[in-house]
């Protein structure tokens, strides 16, 4: 099955035609499945140079990064603590700042995690 005819086979089988309302740009109206709209006035731009992209990594801190990981993977300080063999309380001081997060314990955070070792630095 091509491409064109999945995406025709789709169209067919929505419950009911895409909802339009003044907000909509008319092309999306009357074919929402041709989105993509050109624009000469815009440029590429590198994301690292973007002020979105600056704001994003000074306010990224390896406490938030923990604190984040460990709410994405609903796990308490308590649990969080077990698998690290730590108390709970040095969870806690991890993501709160009072206590340092030693690249060995990086790792250990990575590893439970499923990410890289650097988001904790």
């Amino acid at each position: 099955m091509t491409t064109s005819s999945l995406l025709e086979t789709f169209k067919n089988n929505l419950p009911h035609k895409p909802h339009c309302d003044k907000n909509y740009s008319e092309s999306i109206c009357k074919n929402p499945f041709n989105t993509v709209e050109e624009d000469d006035n815009e440029s590429y731009v590198e994301i690292t140079q973007t002020d979105w992209y600056k704001n994003i990594v000074k306010n990224r801190t390896p406490q938030k990064a923990l604190r984040l990981f460990r709410y994405r993977d609903n796990l308490t300080q308590a649990a969080l603590g077990k698998k690290l063999g730590i108390p709970a309380q040095h969870v806690s001081g991890m993501e709160n700042g009072r206590r340092t997060i030693s690249p060995r314990m990086a790792r250990k955070l990575a590893d439970i995690f499923g990410t890289r070792y650097q988001n904790f630095l």
